[in-house]
């Protein structure tokens, strides 16, 4: 989600998904994602998981379909490397773990004119909307969303102490505290 310039310079798993892309290109004989605008593929990558999203409704090789799978797992500690290649070319079977289904919140947080469930589409809208982030993320409606709807307390103590420390960094003045919180300044 990662504008272009904040994305760093790629690493060997980012190079091992980018090989699994080009060979799901390649069986396929085409880019099953050309046309789509890039929004609406990082939408579906959140929400269906990158494999689904490229393979779409394309009737893949059965023979790739453990070798893609364990190529655009979206967890890069997950994501095969070299010697995973070279174990299931020698025939050796390695099921690559399946993501789980992102946890979703009995209620939902309503942002942006949308009702959210779960916590990467409601990132990308808040990414897409930082203008109105600011309010769910300073009144402390997201801090408790996650907390109480998702029982992932480490992230939201993580949100409340940044919120604190940010305040106490722009002191006062609400403007430079709600700059640092939808800028990052």
């Amino acid at each position: 989600m990662a504008m272009p310039s904040g994305r760093g310079g790629g690493n060997y798993s980012d190079d091992m998904y980018a090989f699994g892309a080009s060979v799901l290109m390649l069986a396929t004989g085409r880019n099953p994602l050309q046309g789509v605008p890039d929004t609406d593929i990082i939408k579906r990558k959140i929400q269906m998981g990158s494999y689904a999203t490229l393979v779409g409704e394309e009737r893949m090789p059965v023979a790739l379909i453990e070798c893609l799978r364990g190529l655009l797992t979206d967890d890069p500690e997950q994501r095969w490397a070299a010697t995973n290649i070279d174990l299931w070319l020698n025939g050796k079977r390695l099921t690559p773990i399946q993501a789980k289904p992102e946890s979703a919140a009995q209620r939902p947080i309503r942002f942006a004119d949308q009702e959210f469930h779960t916590i990467r589409p409601l990132s990308l809208a808040m990414y897409q909307n930082w203008d109105k982030a600011i309010q769910i993320i300073s009144d402390g409606t997201l801090e408790i969303w996650i907390r109480r709807g998702h029982e992932i307390n480490d992230l939201a103590d993580g949100i409340a102490t940044a919120i604190k420390s940010t305040t106490a960094l722009a002191g006062a003045n609400k403007t430079d505290t709600d700059d640092i919180i939808t800028h990052g300044y």
